[in-house]
């Protein structure tokens, strides 16, 4: 059985602290601009060839609370009454030979 070789050391590189990615500085983020004017956005939108469509900026209404739906239990239908006469075995073939 062979075993599994230890890992040496010397064979190991280590890892040198010069190739250690330098830390990046953070920026100041940007402020951010206003929105710009709706006029101006559909004029560029008409030179594009495009029609502007504007949605309603109005307030979303509550849904409408929806009744829970009253199920009625299934009404099962009554047994067939069974018979307690003896059974009667009736031949539908005459010709045949019985046995």
């Amino acid at each position: 059985v062979a075993s599994v070789p230890e890992l040496v050391p010397e064979l190991v590189p280590e890892l040198a602290p010069e190739l250690a990615p330098a830390p990046v500085p953070i920026s100041a983020a940007a402020p951010i601009s206003p929105a710009p004017d709706s006029g101006a956005l559909q004029a560029v939108v008409e030179q594009a060839g495009l029609q502007w469509v504007q949605t309603t900026s109005a307030p979303a209404q509550e849904p409408e609370p929806v009744a829970p739906v009253v199920r009625t239990p299934r009404v099962r239908k009554p047994r067939p009454v069974v018979a307690s006469e003896p059974l009667v075995q009736i031949e539908t073939e005459g010709d045949r030979p019985a046995g």
